[in-house]
C-alpha cells in the first residue's frame, strides 16, 4: 500500500535535485532514461483511428512492461506558476490546477525551479496512487497524445521507474543503466534514430 506523505523522501531518494518534470529528470539522470516513439517514423500525432490504436497499443505495452500489470504507482501531475517577487512587473497568470483536481488529485510536492529578475517559477506537484492496469488510463493516454493536457507522470511505487507520457511518445526513467539497456532492446524499432536519443 501507498503512503502519500512519504513520497516527498522517496522521491528525493530516488531522484536527488529533481522535480517529477521529464526534461529535468532526463538533464540530470540520462544514463536512465530512455525515450519511445508513438507511432511510426517518429509521427507526432494521430490522424486516424488506425493511427490511435497504434499509438495506445505502443503506450499500453511499455508502461506495462515498466510499471507491471496491477502494480502500484504515484500518479503525478505537475503544473508550473509563477511567484512573484515584491515590486516585480507581473508574470504570467498561473496555470488552471482543475486538471489535477479533475484526476482526482491532491497537492503532494513543491518545487521551485527557476528564478528571474520578476519572480521564481514553481512547479506544483499533484499526486494520487493508483494501480496500473492496461486499458484503465487509455482514456488520459489520449489526452496526452492530443496535447490537451501535459505534465502527467506515473511512478512505479517500488522500483521507481517512470512512465512519462508526452504528445509523441514517453520519456521512460529506470533504477538502473542496465535495465534502461534491456528496454532500448527490446523497444528498438520504436526508439529515435537521433543521436542524442530524442
Amino acid at each position: 500500500m501507498i503512503d502519500l506523505d512519504l513520497l516527498p523522501s522517496r522521491w528525493t531518494a530516488w531522484y536527488p535535485g529533481a522535480p517529477p518534470f521529464a526534461p529535468d529528470l532526463r538533464a540530470l539522470f540520462g544514463e536512465r532514461w530512455l525515450r519511445i516513439h508513438s507511432l511510426p517514423e517518429a509521427k507526432r500525432y494521430a490522424d486516424d483511428e488506425r493511427e490511435y490504436e497504434e499509438l495506445l497499443a505502443r503506450h499500453e505495452r511499455v508502461a506495462t512492461d515498466l510499471l507491471g500489470a496491477g502494480g502500484d504507482c504515484m500518479l503525478l501531475h505537475v503544473r508550473f506558476r509563477s511567484v512573484e517577487l515584491e515590486g516585480a512587473p507581473p508574470l504570467a497568470a498561473p496555470l488552471d490546477p482543475l486538471p489535477a483536481v479533475a484526476l482526482g488529485l491532491v497537492p503532494a510536492l513543491g518545487w521551485g525551479v527557476d528564478e528571474g529578475p520578476g519572480g521564481r517559477v514553481v512547479a506544483d506537484v499533484y499526486a494520487a496512487p493508483v494501480r496500473w492496469e492496461p486499458g484503465v488510463f487509455t482514456p488520459l493516454i489520449r489526452e496526452i497524445a492530443d496535447d490537451a493536457i501535459d505534465g502527467i507522470v506515473f511512478v512505479a511505487w517500488e522500483t521507481c521507474r517512470v512512465y512519462a507520457p508526452y504528445d509523441g511518445g514517453a520519456d521512460l526513467f529506470f533504477d538502473s543503466p542496465g535495465e534502461r539497456e534491456r528496454f532500448r532492446a527490446k523497444y528498438a524499432e520504436w526508439l529515435s534514430r537521433r543521436p542524442d536519443g530524442l
